[in-house]
């Protein structure tokens, strides 16, 4: 889909990434300003292979939040059967290592008909973990981190540009969020929408249809995935991203219940070393002595210094008490007394 933008008199185009390529291997010139991506840098960049009618294939990126989700954009996944998606860490050409998405979730928003971009996020559940994978991507970034027209450093990663030689690339950037922040402020495009974009500044830095849905990262934050871009006479592009921060609530809604409850490999084995040190500690407490340190550790979350200590002194005069052996103090004291009257 392509629109027409004018924006004060100066013509331009915004696309969005509608992946219209018959070929799944992108042959163009590289950018001077852009890296070769490193997967050990970052595991958790996926790249999604989905298969069209005819034997094509179209590629997106997508980032892996969870063990088992993966959030790219929605018009990369839009209006396709989930058996005809394989999702991969970093490229997919010379890998057999893919998954299965046996969940789809399209933001109740999007509409791939519509001049107005919204809404375009998808959340795939893919039907196992990547069991070497241990690290994943958080999700961050809040208006609060633009304020004052305020610019970030971020880099975006896509699969884009592949082939034999180049599996995926890695851009520096410079982004902004505001009224304002996008060319052609005032189209209607964006004048309502602005809200939930993340706008890179306009740059030779080309974007292609495999880069749709890939990460925006800032501050090692997941701040936003790649959904379309402004186009313009003389070359520069900018690419507009969906603030994920805007529809942070849809997100955790799909991914939280079952991140609560799914652990990764790394995290079962801190749990399982916790409970074993817990499990030591309670081995080496005297036993007569066991409810003193539960409340005193109660006490200490609760109630001054001051307190604890006077509760201290007292626990520590009761176990002086109970040396004492009273009967012999009164045997004793009888007996002074009757010396006394015998004198």
């Amino acid at each position: 889909m392509a629109h027409l933008l004018v924006y004060n008199n100066y013509p331009s185009r915004l696309t969005l990434f509608e992946l219209k390529s018959t070929k799944h291997v992108h042959k163009v010139p590289i950018d001077d300003d852009v890296n070769i991506f490193k997967l050990e840098d970052y595991p958790y960049v996926m790249s999604l292979k989905i298969l069209l009618l005819n034997k094509r294939v179209e590629t997106c990126t997508g980032s892996l939040v969870t063990e088992l989700f993966v959030l790219t954009a929605a018009h990369c996944v839009y209006d396709k059967d989930k058996k005809d998606i394989k999702v991969y860490q970093g490229t997919w050409i010379r890998n057999r290592d893919s998954r299965n998405v046996v969940k789809l979730y399209i933001h109740e928003s999007y509409n791939h008909t519509s001049e107005v971009i919204i809404g375009d996020l998808s959340v795939l559940k893919i039907d196992k973990p990547f069991s070497y994978i241990e690290e994943y991507v958080r999700i961050g970034g809040s208006p609060i981190d633009f304020a004052k027209n305020k610019y970030l450093n971020c880099i975006v990663i896509g699969f884009g540009i592949i082939n034999n030689e180049h599996e995926g690339f890695i851009n520096q950037i410079m982004v902004k969020h505001g009224r304002k922040a996008c060319e052609g402020y005032d189209s209607v495009q964006i004048i309502d929408t602005w809200q939930q974009y993340l706008c890179e500044i306009p740059s030779k830095h080309k974007t292609y249809e495999g880069d749709s849905g890939g990460p925006m990262i800032c501050d090692g934050l997941l701040y936003g995935v790649c959904s379309f871009s402004i186009h313009f006479n003389d070359g520069d592009m900018q690419t507009i991203h969906v603030f994920i921060d805007y529809y942070r609530k849809w997100v955790f809604d799909i991914i939280e219940p079952v991140q609560s409850t799914s652990l990764t490999a790394k995290q079962k084995r801190i749990k399982k070393n916790k409970t074993n040190q817990k499990s030591d500690a309670k081995l080496i407490i005297p036993y007569p002595y066991h409810i003193l340190y539960i409340i005193s550790g109660i006490l200490w979350s609760s109630i001054s210094q001051e307190i604890l200590s006077n509760v201290s002194v007292l626990s520590i005069e009761k176990g002086r008490t109970d040396e004492i052996n009273i009967e012999k103090i009164i045997t004793d004291f009888a007996n002074t007394k009757a010396r006394k009257k015998l004198l």
